[in-house]
């Protein structure tokens, strides 16, 4: 069988328990000028693999702590989804847009 030129991954990569998440690296960092072309691993296999292994352990870690702890985003940051208040607002003051209607006229 001949393989196609815009085919995503080499057998090596097939057989690999990232293929997934990395989908054989950049098409271009696979080529080898000795004759099996693009069917290879990309020559950074070895990198890719060591920061997926990184960030896969670190969000599992991440994720149990949250667990543990009984929080989500909104427990740690105080983010609930609403807007953010506006400086004005914070100050404590009105801002001036919002005592005036459409006309120009005092709403207040």
């Amino acid at each position: 069988m001949q393989r196609r030129a815009h085919d995503p991954e080499g057998p090596v990569c097939r057989g690999c328990r990232l293929r997934d998440v990395c989908g054989g690296g950049h098409h271009a960092h696979r080529y080898r000028d000795d004759g099996s072309g693009f069917a290879n691993p990309s020559v950074y296999c070895a990198d890719l693999q060591a920061l997926i292994d990184h960030i896969r352990r670190r969000l599992a870690a991440d994720v149990a702590r949250l667990a543990r702890e009984g929080g989500g985003t909104a427990a740690r940051t105080g983010r609930t989804g609403e807007p953010r208040p506006g400086p004005a607002a914070v100050a404590g003051r009105t801002p001036a847009w919002a005592g005036t209607a459409a006309d120009g006229a005092s709403t207040a």
